[in-house]
């Protein structure tokens, strides 16, 4: 059985096409698992002969070097080649399990060398370093456990100030003679120090770490003082003991500035250096936490990373009164001088000035340029003096650009000087100058310019042909195309100003005010042209200003009014909603708030309340002591009824002045109102006298106000809201249906692509545009509109025979239809369906009139009668105007009577006549001929022809001999389709083919 895909629908294309895909991805999983065996067979082969090649190489090799998880992956070949001895570098920082597992029984000496004061190993799990203490080395194990261990005491790394802080830590340490070479810190006066402050952290509770802004701005801006004094930024490094610190910093360090220098977090660092080391402790608060800043390993891995420069800063009171490690640093710090509030800054250039104490981020912006606020007063090649205040970096100005006004002389006129900055290259003098130019005006130009290089913007004072003057500058070419207006008549009669180069042409747009009635009888605003001389008028101009469901005025021309795009107004209580008028609101879920001592509402915001309005007075006391007019449950009102009596018993319902008297304050205008009349009023709102009424949002009965937000009336808003919502669904549409418009369109764009590819592509432009947003089912009705006129554009269009004459004015008019259609438009008016409707009409007749026209003249039939009758249709097809109804019904008898006299064949008889005689002659195809005068007949047999004979209708000679055509005769396919006669070479030669 066959089936026919392109029948099916999208959905089940779709459902087809993962079907396919389904049974194609089947079918190689199948393969791969076939061939899954034989690749782990392959593989492990290939790695035996890799670790054969690796082991042959390693037993070459007088030193094996490798990561211990190099040595893991290789363990079966350390075990063959057995080493003697096992030299393990960092070892207080590897697992001991890692280390057992290089070891073979061929070894005979372990070296571990590492320092267990710094970091320990780090397990995976945490659980297995706390209960089963993982995290001890096989290096600290043997040291704790008096196993006899050498120290090494000389360090190359740190300055001797930083070291001998260091020897709380390690009592022996001592200094090679490399590090007392350091030069000193430009620009600080410590190369060592700690800063201290007392504000406070933040947690960040996504990273469940820790932040503090005041030392990353303060470290960011210590950092750029640095890159001013001329340090690299790879010789600066910042380190931070938590992640959180550590997103904070880059936060605050863009990489095109800070390029270079790195940011990271302690336990990164370890076995590694830097010329000056920035420290970020970030712990600061009033619990007296201090997290990991408690455990010594890593307080001993941050404060000895640095080599010539180390400043440190947090809250130390913070630290020394949680930790005794840092007590004693502190103390150090505090003994040696060490320790203060802020940095000692000094400028290179003016060491003798008292230089910036730098307790503030912002105080180091008193050394914007790394030295101090005075000039720089360097005199530079130039003779300026540079502009700068005083910097450190480029102290000779080799690289400084001068931005100084140049002021030399550039040419012959001592009073021109060059107007570019003084590091820029002078150039040609540009000082305006005036000069005569070669077409004898005078114009101002650069002084270096030539006349003859000048373009002069002087008036043209050429005339053209046309007699007009030009109407280009001098310095451009004549005017080609004379754009002076002038009195002329357009191609619809009437009289205006055209522009010159087209009062010869038919392309001139009337200009004369259209002023016709329009279905919406309002009259036409535009002009003749625009509106194709009353064919297809443009949109109405006038402003609806009708009031729309949501309350607003509606801003478009007079049409179908689309959804209102302000802002929606509707709220309540506990939010807004913050979609555009004309789409749905989304509903509140919220609880409602209608509550008083006596009742309370149990649904939800946007769902009826399920209690009654509470009468009961309001017990409540306003701010000046006396009583609240108000209800129970609801706002009390602001006006109180001794202290605003004016206002409070003005008569507006008639029971405002009773004693007992009670108010209702409405929340959006905050009117007043006595709450029996008020309920009257909103109980009656828009009820009408039975008739029926305009569905329209409840007002304040004083201002007009829309209320939305009072919630005594709450399901009065409700209702009118539900219903204006209503309203809302029926001007976008169903849903459902704008859904399926929706894929379907772009199926029909497909659909029309095969018959015209640049509609498509002009339609689909349009479809992609409007549906950037959110469309109605308006806009779609619209859009198939005009995909279903282009489709009769298209079929008016096609099968023009190619030799056929006087049809360029028809296609001129539909080439000017298509333009007016494919104009983007959310919606059609009935003015503007209406003129396609008839265009369309009008188009469909004015083929059929030129089509016959072609069978008139090819055909040589004239009558005094039928040339009459052809005057006057090609009048109305051709005027340019509207067609009325008596015009269309002339046009429909005329031309029906033309095409029954003349028929598509050209036979002189009708077509139904055609085919009856076609069917009773049961011969082959291509057997039949006209005379020389065009009457039909017939030949037998074989079809060739054999004889000679007389027309039975004008007695001309007819037939031939020796299968041979008469020359005056002519064969006549049209009458059954044949492409050649029956006895011909191109029939003899399909003869042969089928033998």
């Amino acid at each position: 059985m066959e089936y026919d895909i392109w029948g099916l629908t999208e959905k089940d294309k779709w459902r087809l096409y993962r079907y396919w895909t389904h049974k194609f991805c089947c079918s190689y999983r199948d393969q791969i698992r076939g061939k899954e065996a034989e690749y782990e067979q392959s593989a492990t082969r290939l790695r035996e002969i890799q670790m054969q090649e690796d082991q042959q190489i390693m037993r070459l090799a007088t030193v094996i070097g490798m990561t211990t998880t190099g040595a893991a992956r290789y363990q079966s070949v350390l075990q063959e080649i057995g080493p003697k001895v096992v030299v393990v570098e960092e070892a207080a920082e590897v697992l001991e399990a890692h280390i057992l597992t290089t070891l073979s029984q061929d070894c005979e000496h372990l070296i571990l060398i590492g320092d267990h004061k710094q970091l320990k190993p780090n397990p995976t799990v945490y659980r297995l370093a706390k209960d089963y203490n993982l995290d001890v080395s096989m290096f600290e194990r043997m040291v704790k456990n008096g196993m006899e261990c050498d120290c090494l005491k000389y360090q190359h790394r740190m300055r001797p100030e930083i070291s001998k802080m260091m020897r709380i830590i390690y009592p022996e340490l001592e200094d090679h003679e490399i590090v007392r070479r350091y030069p000193d810190i430009k620009g600080i006066s410590h190369n060592f120090f700690f800063i201290h402050h007392d504000y406070l952290e933040s947690n960040e509770v996504e990273q469940k770490s820790h932040s503090n802004l005041y030392e990353a701005e303060y470290i960011v801006a210590l950092c750029r003082y640095l890159k001013l004094q001329g340090y690299k930024a790879e010789q600066i490094t910042i380190l931070t003991l938590y992640s959180g610190q550590l997103f904070q910093l880059k936060k605050l360090m863009p990489k095109n500035e800070f390029c270079g220098t790195k940011i990271t977090v302690v336990d990164n660092f370890q076995g590694e250096e830097n010329d000056i080391i920035l420290l970020s402790l970030v712990r600061s608060n009033d619990e007296g936490r201090i997290g990991f800043l408690k455990i010594e390993n890593r307080v001993c891995v941050s404060l000895s990373r640095a080599k010539h420069g180390f400043y440190v800063i947090g809250n130390f009171n913070l630290m020394s009164d949680n930790s005794d490690l840092w007590r004693k640093v502190v103390k150090h710090a505090k003994q040696e001088n060490l320790f203060a509030e802020g940095l000692q800054l000094y400028c290179q250039n003016h060491p003798n000035d008292d230089g910036i104490y730098a307790t503030m981020p912002e105080d180091f912006k008193k050394a914007p340029e790394g030295g101090c606020m005075k000039p720089c007063e360097y005199r530079l090649p130039c003779g300026h003096t540079c502009s700068l205040v005083c910097h450190v970096i480029d102290p000779g100005h080799k690289k400084a650009k001068c931005r100084k006004p140049c002021q030399k002389r550039i040419c012959d006129n001592k009073d021109h000087r060059c107007v570019k900055m003084c590091y820029q290259q002078c150039g040609e003098c540009l000082t305006p100058v005036a000069k005569t130019l070669p077409c004898g005006h005078t114009q101002q130009v650069p002084c270096s310019s030539q006349p003859h290089e000048v373009k002069c913007m002087g008036k043209c004072t050429k005339y053209l042909p046309c007699g007009h003057a030009c109407q280009n500058i001098c310095g451009e070419r004549h005017t080609e195309v004379c754009k002076q207006p002038v009195r002329g008549k357009f191609k619809c009669g009437h009289v205006g100003n055209i522009l010159c180069f087209k009062v010869d042409l038919d392309s001139a747009i009337c200009t004369y005010p259209c002023g016709e009635e329009l279905s919406c009888e309002h009259q036409c605003r535009g002009t003749c042209g625009e509106c194709f001389n009353g064919k297809l008028h443009v949109g109405c101009k006038q402003k609806c200003n009708r009031t729309l469901v949501c309350g607003h005025i509606c801003p478009d021309n007079c049409s179908k009014c689309p959804p209102c795009m302000k802002p929606c107004g509707n709220r309540c209580v506990h939010s807004r909603c913050m979609q555009s008028c004309g789409e749905l609101c989304v509903q509140c879920v919220e609880k409602c708030n209608w509550t008083c001592r006596h009742y309370k509402c149990t649904k939800r915001c946007f769902e009826p309340c399920n209690r009654p309005r509470c009468n009961k007075p309001c017990l409540k006391l306003l701010k000046c002591n006396h009583k609240c007019i108000g209800l129970c449950g609801e706002p009390c009102p602001k006006k109180c009824r001794i202290c605003n009596r004016g206002v409070v018993t003005e008569i507006f319902f008639g029971t405002e002045d009773e004693d007992d008297a009670r108010f209702v304050e409405l929340e959006d205008c905050g009117h007043v109102f006595e709450v029996t009349g008020l309920d009257h009023y909103i109980d009656n709102f828009g009820k009408g006298d039975g008739k029926d009424v305009s569905v329209k949002l409840i007002e304040c009965p004083r201002c007009k106000t829309p209320i939305r937000r009072n919630l005594r009336y709450g399901n009065d808003v409700k209702k009118t809201v539900l219903d204006i919502e209503n309203a809302k669904r029926k001007i976008i549409g169903d849903r459902q249906r704008i859904k399926k418009m929706r894929y379907e369109i772009p199926d029909q764009i497909r659909t029309l692509s095969s018959k015209n590819l640049s509609d498509a592509k002009a339609i689909r432009k349009v479809f992609d545009m409007l549906f950037e947003t959110n469309v109605d089912e308006n806009t779609l009705v619209a859009m198939t509109n005009q995909i279903e006129f282009l489709k009769a554009i298209n079929k008016i269009e096609e099968n023009w025979e190619k030799k056929m004459r006087n049809k360029d004015k028809c296609l001129e008019d539909l080439k000017l239809f298509r333009k007016w259609i494919i104009v983007p438009r959310k919606y059609f008016t009935e003015q503007e369906l209406a003129d396609a409707e008839d265009e369309i009409v009008r188009l469909q007749s004015f083929r059929r009139y030129i089509v016959c026209i072609d069978r008139l003249e090819s055909r040589g039939v004239q009558t005094v009668t039928k040339s009459e009758n052809l005057k006057k249709v090609e009048n109305m097809l051709t005027k340019g105007k509207k067609l009325n109804y008596d015009e269309k019904e002339y046009l429909k008898n005329v031309l029906t009577a033309l095409e029954k006299k003349l028929p598509a064949s050209g036979l002189g008889v009708s077509e139904e006549e055609r085919i009856d005689i076609v069917r009773a002659m049961p011969e082959s195809k291509g057997r039949w001929f006209k005379c020389p005068n065009g009457h039909i007949y017939m030949i037998g047999d074989c079809g060739g022809a054999t004889v000679e004979s007389k027309c039975p209708e004008c007695n001309a000679t007819i037939g031939g001999s020796s299968h041979r055509l008469r020359d005056d005769n002519q064969f006549a396919g049209e009458m059954d389709g044949a492409r050649y006669p029956a006895w011909s070479e191109q029939a003899n030669l399909l003869n042969y083919q089928g033998i």
